[in-house]
Formats: C-alpha cells, structure tokens, sequence
C-alpha cells in the first residue's frame, strides 16, 4: 500500500508508470475505506494470478536460462501427446514444442495439473523440479471444487515454501507481485465458483 501511496503522489507521469512498473502498485480509491485490506479484502483468480501469471514466469526464466532446449521440448510434447485424457482435462496443449506460445489459460491450466510432473521429469534440474512440484501441489489444492479450512494451511505453507525456493534459485528480481498475491492467507476459498477460465480459457 505504500508504494501505492507514492504513485499517488508522483509529480508525473512517467513517474507513477515508473513505480506501477517496478513496484506492481497501483494507488485506488479503495484504499481510503476504513474496512478495506488490499489483501485479504481481494479475491484471487487462479487463471490469472496462478496460469496466466506464474506458470507463465517459470518457464520465461527457464527458457532465459537454457534450461529447455529445442530437443527437451520436442520430448516433452511428444511425451505429452502420448496421453489419452477425459473430456473434463480440456485440449492437450500442442504449441509446447513452439516454446509455450499461444497457450490459452484452460491449456496452461492443463499442462500444470495433469501434463507437466510427468512430461518434465528429468529433463531439468532436481532443484528446479521440486520447485514447481510444490507449486503444482498448492494449484491442485486451490483448484478443487471446495477447499476446507485445513486446506488453507496447507496451501499458504506450500505457496511460502515455493516463493522462498523460486528467489532461492532465480533471485529475488525474478519475483512477481502474483507470487506475493499468493501468499495472501483465505484468499483461496471456493476457487471453482469464481474462477474465470472458463471464460477466458479460450475453449
């Protein structure tokens, strides 16, 4: 909130898009109600804040990185095309080997829950792989279709444990402010009734 405050306070333009831009803040009015808590007060979206967001950031400094060449990715898709899924999974994301471009939300949300322990196992570094498994374990818990309150725990404890393994392994300048939205404790009850992949998913 206080770097919102600042770009209130910018004398210009470039100024305020300087601090959206590094900080992630924004200042809105709701920051004047007493009753209101930027954190708690907000509910997240998993298609947006999980798929779209840091799904996404994995693999841009995965790929900055060279940690997928065109030959694991080409065995990764084909290890992904191998499966034979229920209607529910959704499409079968076909553009890995084209290094992730043009994955809707409903195909990034697949590849996280269903495709990629399997496909990524042993093609990037332990470290790395247990990364994401502990973010992949947290988006499987709020992606339920009731989350009970000793999931709660579970989920902020995986979520913390992650962010802290990610700057860990990628520096703390890689984070994002999705990694700290997720971190916001009772944010994830009930994610199916509001989640918006279904319609931005493109299916």
């Amino acid at each position: 909130m206080w770097y919102a405050c600042q770009q209130k306070k910018a004398r210009t333009e470039s100024e305020r898009k300087s601090i959206e831009s590094e900080f992630g803040a924004r200042y809105s009015l709701l920051y004047e109600l007493p009753y209101y808590n930027a954190i708690t007060s907000c509910v997240i979206d998993p298609m947006h804040c999980l798929f779209l967001g840091i799904a996404k950031k994995f693999f841009k400094v995965w790929m900055a990185n060279d940690y997928l060449s065109s030959e694991k990715l080409q065995i990764i898709q084909e290890k992904v095309n191998s499966f034979k899924c229920p209607p529910d999974i959704g499409r079968i994301p076909h553009q890995i080997a084209s290094r992730f471009s043009g994955l809707k939300a409903d195909q990034w949300k697949s590849w996280t829950l269903h495709f990629s322990l399997y496909a990524m196992k042993g093609l990037i570094p332990s470290p790395d792989y247990s990364c994401w498994c502990k973010f992949v374990e947290a988006c499987s818990l709020i992606c339920r279709r009731s989350v009970e309150k000793l999931d709660i725990h579970v989920i902020d404890q995986t979520i913390e444990d992650f962010c802290t393994d990610f700057e860990g392994l990628y520096g703390k300048n890689n984070l994002t402010p999705n990694m700290h939205l997720a971190q916001g404790r009772s944010s994830w009850s009930g994610q199916s009734g509001h989640s918006l992949t279904t319609f931005g998913g493109g299916r």
